[in-house]
């Protein structure tokens, strides 16, 4: 399921790091996010979430 979030957060123009899929499990977890916010989050918490 890991990968499949990966593949929706690239198409959302970012280049996503593996190491981060844990807070990608812990948003979808918690609630459907739009693609702008699950990214504002990404970028904020992690840091290391970088735009194509």
């Amino acid at each position: 399921a890991g990968l499949i979030r990966v593949t929706f957060l690239e198409k959302a123009g970012l280049k996503v790091e593996l190491s981060i899929e844990n807070i990608v499990d812990l948003v979808w977890a918690g609630k459907p996010a739009p693609p702008k916010p699950l990214i504002f989050i990404h970028e904020n918490w992690a840091g290391r979430a970088s735009r194509k």
